[in-house]
C-alpha cells in the first residue's frame, strides 16, 4: 500500500473511512476513529473508550450509568458528540478526554503508585534526584458554560 491510497481515503464519507480502517487486522471502532479524527481530518469522528464512557455517563447521559459499554451504545454516543458539538465533535471528545485524563492520573491512589515506583527507581539507580512539585493553584473553580465540565486548572 502507498501514501496515496491514504489521500484518496480522505475523499471518502467518513462510514467508509471507517470501514476502509476497520479491514486493518487488529483495528477495531476506536482506533478507526482515532486515526480518521487525528491523520485523515475526519473532525467529527468520535473515538470512544472507557474515560469517554464515563465522562459521558456522568456529565451528559446519567440514565447511562449501570450500563456496559456495547457497539451499539458506542454508536449512540458518537451520535450524541455528534449532535451536541457538531462538525468538531472529535475535537471536543478530546478536550475532554484530556480533563478527565489529567484527573485520573492525580488521584491519591495513582499518585501513591507514581511515588513508590519513583522510589524503587531512585533507590535501583542509586542517585538522589530533586523532585520538581507543581503548586496548586488556588483559584476557584471554573465551568466551561457550553458543557458544564470543570476547566483545567480549575
Amino acid at each position: 500500500m502507498t501514501s496515496d491510497i491514504l489521500f484518496d481515503v480522505q475523499t471518502l464519507p467518513c462510514d467508509e473511512i471507517r470501514k476502509f480502517l476497520r479491514g486493518f487486522s487488529g483495528v477495531g471502532a476506536k482506533i478507526a476513529e482515532c486515526v480518521a479524527l487525528m491523520s485523515l481530518g475526519q473532525n467529527q469522528c468520535v473515538p470512544v473508550d472507557r474515560h469517554v464512557f464515563e465522562i459521558t455517563k456522568k456529565y451528559f447521559l446519567p440514565p447511562l450509568k449501570d450500563s456496559s459499554l456495547t457497539d451499539a451504545l458506542n454508536r449512540h454516543i458518537m451520535e450524541f458528540y455528534e449532535e451536541k458539538f457538531g462538525a468538531y465533535a472529535g475535537w471536543a471528545q478530546a478536550v475532554l478526554f484530556n480533563q478527565h485524563l489529567e484527573k485520573f492520573v492525580h488521584t491519591p491512589s495513582i499518585t501513591k503508585q507514581v511515588k513508590q515506583k519513583e522510589s524503587a527507581v531512585k533507590m535501583k539507580s542509586g542517585r538522589k534526584e530533586k523532585k520538581i512539585i507543581k503548586k496548586s493553584s488556588s483559584r476557584k473553580s471554573r465551568k466551561d458554560e457550553s458543557c458544564g465540565i470543570p476547566l483545567k486548572g480549575s
